[in-house]
């Protein structure tokens, strides 16, 4: 009895494993790769269900594989490596980049220099946003300002290095548009007008491929920024 049990056991078992493979056979075959996370990133397909895994994967490689993936995969986008720089407080990169357009959208100030994933993560975002700017607002985005990437600083309130401190975090502070129209988080985050949904939508986004995105909606702090960044924890607020 115990051994017939036991082969039923095995049987079942193996007809899980079965059934399991043809699943995985189906999906890796006829599921779009963004929705798979085993899949390696495709920076230019709409954003999916394992996106963010994807980049996550990227985050957790080597730094040759983020540049040649920028290198052959951003579309209108400029970027130079910097120099390696480390402080006595721990602060600095080990590989930054110097980006003076992402898909064709520049900054002010005029460049944006971070982590390599983290200008992964821009590229899929920022040709989200320009499609939220062209469907809400009609006008798409021709220029990001912000406040940087890198400040040797603590998390405030804490002892603990900030994500900026490693250039691993942007803030975002407002959106140019190619009709000369600035969308400002501060100012137009509670605006009763298509302004307020093209901002949700751009943190929503975030949301999606960052590791950590907060708005107005977090606090008093973040009134007049989006903090983005790749850091180890997960939050969307």
């Amino acid at each position: 009895m115990i051994k017939f049990l036991k082969m039923r056991a095995l049987w079942a078992l193996i007809i899980f494993c079965l059934i399991g493979f043809s699943i995985f056979k189906i999906a890796d075959s006829r599921v779009a790769s963004q929705h798979l996370f085993w899949k390696p990133l495709d920076m230019n397909a709409p954003i999916g269900m394992a996106t963010k895994s994807q980049i996550l994967k990227i985050s957790l490689g080597n730094r040759a594989s983020c540049l040649t993936l920028i290198q052959t995969e951003a579309k209108d986008t400029a970027f130079s490596e910097l120099e390696p720089q480390r402080n006595s407080k721990g602060c600095g990169w080990d590989v930054s980049l110097k980006a003076e357009q992402i898909s064709g959208v520049k900054f002010r100030p005029e460049t944006m220099e971070s982590l390599c994933p983290l200008q992964v993560s821009a590229y899929i975002w920022i040709r989200k946003v320009d499609e939220s700017a062209k469907a809400l607002l009609g006008s798409g985005l021709m220029r990001i300002h912000h406040y940087g990437t890198y400040s040797c600083r603590n998390i405030a309130g804490t002892s603990n290095l900030s994500e900026h401190a490693y250039a691993n975090a942007w803030d975002v502070a407002a959106f140019e548009l190619e009709d000369g129209r600035l969308i400002s988080v501060q100012k137009h985050w509670n605006a009763k007008d298509a302004r307020a949904g093209f901002l949700r939508a751009a943190r929503d986004y975030g949301c999606q491929v960052f590791r950590v995105t907060l708005s107005p909606d977090y606090n008093a702090a973040h009134a007049d920024h989006f903090h983005l960044d790749m850091g180890p924890t997960s939050t969307c607020r």
